[in-house]
């Protein structure tokens, strides 16, 4: 299904899609480590290829509509702001819930799309922030304000419209490189890149190998492949967007078991070096980027002959 006028408008006119795919150095014998440059996209991340499909698919299905709909939201960055930037292109009122202090940066540019940012303080990160939004909507939706819940919503196509909305990574990649990928390492996050991407490349291999990673603070993929926490784990953690306890990602828990051959985790001091190697070279990526690349390049080492995809999810200036 091809998107609407409308929003295909939106991904015409901004940079939305067709980003880079830059070959980084590699460790051992002929690997290859390939990042896809998703903060290249218009408001910075790989989340501007979902909105656009999600919020035309609501339209739709007459869910959704500017004159009588407020879209609310959760999200610990990228996500809101793709989402208000697409809600306010096309005249929707925004809400979105986040935690508190979580990213100031990511606040004051959704708050430039017109977004009604509501911070929420807790121990529990997203899932407060979750619940706040599940409050607000028990309290006020009805006929006349007509909130709608986008994203963590369980039980909406929405969900395999995110996943579809990311396969062009893919598709674009597999172009880009010239050939197929024997490993794909990704953030675990909500799950939907996983899923996306990894369904997309175990189409084109079928023997590709696949791995999500964790904050050692808070390795909530980890538990859900092997149903145990390694070691301390004192949650707070500066990988936003991944890590995310007491709240259910179906999309989640199908890569974790479906997809996943093995969850990584990482330290924080790992990461930090590479953003700072990464920086040197000209590519200042956000902290979940330079997880990814170390992590790659750690694979590297104890493996030959491997043309590795991972994802720059963002930049530093989201953090």
């Amino acid at each position: 299904m091809k998107l609407s006028e409308p929003y295909q408008e939106i991904v015409d006119s901004c940079r939305i899609g067709s980003t880079d795919l830059v070959e980084f150095p590699a460790p051992g014998s002929r690997n290859r480590i390939f990042a896809k440059l998703e903060y290249q996209n218009h408001t910075g991340s790989h989340y501007d290829r979902v909105y656009p499909w999600l919020l035309d698919q609501l339209e739709r299905e007459g869910k959704i509509h500017p004159a009588h709909s407020i879209l609310v939201e959760t999200t610990s960055g990228n996500a809101g702001i793709s989402c208000g930037f697409v809600a306010q292109r096309r005249g929707y009122r925004t809400i979105i819930f986040t935690p508190a202090g979580a990213r100031p940066r990511c606040n004051q540019l959704m708050r430039g799309y017109g977004v009604d940012v509501r911070e929420v303080s807790g121990a529990d990160y997203v899932a407060d922030a979750r619940d706040a939004m599940v409050t607000l909507l028990r309290e006020h939706v009805d006929a006349r304000s007509g909130g709608f819940r986008m994203y963590y919503s369980p039980n909406h196509s929405q969900l395999e419209i995110s996943c579809k909305a990311l396969v062009p990574i893919v598709t674009e990649a597999l172009a880009q490189a010239g050939g197929s990928f024997d490993c794909f390492i990704g953030a675990a996050g909500n799950g939907s890149t996983l899923r996306g991407m990894g369904d997309a490349l175990r189409r084109d291999n079928p023997k590709i190998r696949m791995f999500g990673f964790d904050p050692a603070a808070a390795p909530n993929a980890y538990q859900i492949k092997y149903g145990r926490i390694p070691g301390h784990t004192p949650r707070v953690h500066q990988l936003f967007g991944v890590g995310v306890w007491d709240v259910e990602f179906p999309h989640l828990t199908y890569a974790v078991r479906q997809l996943l051959e093995d969850v990584m985790i990482v330290e924080d001091e790992q990461w930090r070096q590479t953003q700072l190697e990464l920086r040197a070279i000209g590519y200042d990526v956000g902290n979940t980027s330079a997880a990814a690349y170390h992590l790659a390049r750690d694979f590297c080492r104890r493996h030959d002959n491997q043309r590795i995809l991972i994802v720059f999810y963002d930049a530093a200036d989201h953090y």
